[in-house]
Parts: C-alpha cells; sequence; structure tokens
C-alpha cells in the first residue's frame, strides 16, 4: 500500500485543491480547531501535510507530522518551507517497514 502513495506525492495535493475539499476543510475545523490553540500536535499519516499546515493555521504551537512516503513527504517538506507559518512544521519518516 505505500508503494501506492509513493505514485501519487504531488498528485495527491491536487485532491486538496478540488472544491469537495472545501467541505472537508471546514468540517475537520469545526471539529478540530477549538481543540488544538497552543497545543503541540502529532499528526500521523500527514501525507502533503495538508492537515499539518491547517494545524497551524488554526492555532497549534507546533505540529510534527510522520508518514510511511518518503514521495509524501517530500511535498510535504517544499510547502513547509513555502509557508512561513510552517517553520514549526515538519514530516519526517522515521520507519518505513512493510
Amino acid at each position: 500500500m505505500v508503494s501506492q502513495y509513493h505514485a501519487i506525492g504531488d498528485k495527491h495535493k491536487v485532491i486538496k485543491e478540488l472544491p469537495t475539499a472545501l467541505v472537508e476543510k471546514s468540517n475537520v475545523r469545526v471539529a478540530i480547531a477549538p481543540r488544538v490553540k497552543d497545543a503541540r500536535v502529532l499528526d500521523l499519516t500527514c501525507g502533503t501535510s495538508f492537515f499539518s499546515r491547517l494545524l497551524i493555521d488554526w492555532g497549534a504551537a507546533s505540529v510534527v507530522g510522520v508518514d510511511l512516503s518518503p514521495a509524501m513527504v517530500v511535498v510535504a517538506e517544499r510547502e513547509a518551507k513555502a509557508r512561513t507559518p510552517l517553520s514549526q512544521a515538519e514530516c519526517d519518516i522515521t520507519s518505513a517497514t512493510p
């Protein structure tokens, strides 16, 4: 299954730009945002860091993302560098064993 995510890396980001992602983002914000103010958050299966970035925007003190797909982590790291609020967030793979 991890290999499937390797193959879509950058393409996964496009999914989060579709209009349906606005509904998902809104629903997650209502459920999560009030609970993350000043929190240190662990984002397991962070993918391209879509929600990691939002968590920072919603007031999390820091976010550490972990994903098994190096391709997703590459995109996540690029996105983190592209936005100043993400200087506190990182996505890193610590172990990838099937």
